[in-house]
């Protein structure tokens, strides 16, 4: 676990090389104040309080790209 804080540390900017404009890469924490112990039924694998934080953090970073998604025309202007 000691080398999560590293890893994460280097994905915004994995991110942003990703990201274009019709498909942005979003980084949810998904490690701040996720207990294990508490939030996972094996030490791995979350349990129904671990996958609703998880839900709830999904949601909260993807909803502005979900709500501008499904109010675009489709397919996108090609001009």
């Amino acid at each position: 676990m000691s080398q999560i804080p590293v890893f994460n540390a280097q994905l915004p900017m994995l991110a942003k090389e990703k990201t274009v404009p019709l498909s942005p890469v979003v980084i949810v924490d998904q490690h701040s104040h996720f207990d294990p112990h508490s939030m996972t039924r094996d030490g791995i694998h979350p349990n129904a309080t671990g996958e609703s934080q998880m839900a709830d953090r999904w949601m909260v970073s993807l909803a502005p790209y979900l709500h501008a998604f499904f109010a675009a025309p489709w397919p996108p202007n090609s001009h």
